[in-house]
């Protein structure tokens, strides 16, 4: 624990680690909001619709906080992000939360 720590302390710009647990709270309302709705739409097509956008809200935000935490990330030396590579992640993101908020609707 005391690794993650100094690397939070010492290896990132606090101001982006601010932005970055603002973000995720931003997004998790937003995010249990969105599948509520879902839960309590009557119609199983509404109802579906509602869960996939629960799964792309949280997603997004998962993935939002991760990328602004590493955009913080001051290891000493140059770093360059690939544009494909950081949307790749983000649709890794959204498909599995995606999946995860469609196995807990059925639950």
């Amino acid at each position: 624990m005391s690794i993650v720590f100094n690397s939070l302390t010492e290896h990132h710009d606090f101001i982006h680690i601010v932005i970055a647990v603002l973000v995720l709270g931003f997004s998790l309302v937003c995010a249990l909001l969105v599948f509520q709705r879902g839960m309590i739409d009557r119609s199983e097509t509404g109802s579906r619709r509602w869960v996939i956008a629960a799964g792309i809200v949280t997603g997004l935000g998962v993935w939002a906080t991760h990328f602004i935490a590493l955009l913080g990330y001051q290891p000493g030396f140059p770093i360059k992000f690939d544009a494909f590579v950081t949307l790749m992640s983000a649709l890794v993101a959204v498909i599995g939360l995606m999946i995860a908020t469609a196995i807990a609707s059925n639950g």
